[in-house]
C-alpha cells in the first residue's frame, strides 16, 4: 500500500523529540512539564536523555521502551491510511 500525499513515513523518535524541542524554542519556553501518553512518553523519555534540562517534571504513561512491532505498527499504520483511526 502507498501512503496518501503528504503523508508522514519513517519517522524517527530522533525527529519527533527534535520537533518539540524546535516548538518550544518558537513559542520561546526554555523549561516544561511534559505529560507523554504511548508514543509521546517514547518521546519525553528522549527529551529526558537528550535534552533533560529543558524538563522541570515529567509524566510517560501507557507507554514503554519500546511499543510493539514494527509489523504490527505498519499493519496499524497501513490500516489508519485505508480507513482512518477506527
Amino acid at each position: 500500500m502507498r501512503p496518501r500525499a503528504g503523508a508522514v513515513t519513517g519517522t524517527t523518535l530522533a525527529q519527533l523529540g527534535s520537533d518539540a524541542l524546535r516548538l518550544l524554542d518558537a513559542l520561546e519556553i526554555d523549561t516544561v512539564d511534559f505529560c507523554g501518553i504511548s508514543m509521546g512518553g517514547l518521546t519525553g523519555l528522549w527529551l529526558a536523555v537528550h535534552a533533560g534540562h529543558r524538563l522541570r517534571r515529567q509524566v510517560v504513561a501507557n507507554s514503554a521502551a519500546r511499543i510493539g512491532t514494527t509489523e504490527g505498527r505498519t499493519s496499524r499504520a497501513e490500516q489508519v491510511l485505508a480507513h482512518g483511526n477506527k
